[in-house]
């Protein structure tokens, strides 16, 4: 079994969005993940008040309590706070400014999210408006964007743009659909995906901690080099606040 892997975006933290409901199921999400070979967690509950109504203070009181949890149980296990950002047309260069848009693990990376329906225009607005700001955008779970489905090049033109972009385990190893998994190989062979998260909401479902399979299948697909940049070393650049190679 490979270890060492990150997940950059999952819903660990309890009682703070649609994610974990308790810290027994916080827990028992860490341990799926541990089973899986990761070592380092990125939680990233959703943020965007207008309907969690949190704020950055909350989220990281919470995150405190599930990480202290975590590793009196497994104390190789690293985890970070972080934040799935909901974009929304009223957030502004203040906004920027202020710092009041939360980053992962503390860093200028900011994870992204958008309607599945999200018109194209809109996601390539927010990635040069973050750009413009200094920061650094990643699109989250791209493969759930028909705009990008149905025309493959927008997702290099984004990465043209400054962005990075991030597909969800389950899609990568077959769990969302062939046609899913497909359109995921295709990016992968011209070495677009940045990063894998698991997206998990809680300890059972399609969507849970589980990253193995996904790691295997991209290393005997694409390769155990590409494997290993985008589930271990591209998720090292962001805990060190530096861009990827």
């Amino acid at each position: 079994m490979k270890t060492g892997l990150c997940d950059i975006h999952n819903h660990i933290l309890y009682g703070l969005d649609d994610g974990s409901k308790s810290l027994e199921m916080s827990l028992n999400m860490a341990r799926t993940a541990y089973d899986n070979g990761t070592r380092t967690i990125i939680a990233t509950p959703h943020f965007n008040p207008t309907v969690w109504n949190r704020n950055k203070d909350d989220i990281l009181a919470r995150f405190e309590e599930v990480k202290k949890a975590v590793m009196a149980e497994f104390r190789d296990m690293r985890m970070f706070s972080g934040c799935e950002v909901f974009w929304h047309d009223r957030l502004t260069p203040r906004d920027y400014e202020e710092k009041r848009i939360p980053t992962l693990a503390g860093s200028r990376y900011v994870l992204f999210e958008f309607m599945p329906l999200a018109e194209f225009s809109k996601i390539r607005s927010a990635v040069l408006t973050t750009v413009e700001h200094g920061y650094i955008p990643i699109v989250a779970h791209i493969e759930r964007f028909a705009c990008l489905v149905e025309k493959p090049d927008r997702v290099y033109e984004l990465s043209d743009h400054g962005a990075y972009l991030q597909v969800n385990a389950e899609s990568i190893d077959g769990r969302a659909g062939r046609g899913i998994q497909k359109f995921i190989k295709k990016l992968m062979k011209d070495r677009m995906i940045d990063f894998v998260g698991t997206d998990a909401h809680a300890d059972t479902g399609d969507r849970t901690m589980e990253m193995q399979d996904a790691y295997r299948w991209v290393a005997k697909k694409i390769g155990a080099e590409y494997a290993d940049r985008i589930f271990i070393e591209n998720p090292e650049c962001i805990i060190n606040d530096i861009y990827l190679d």
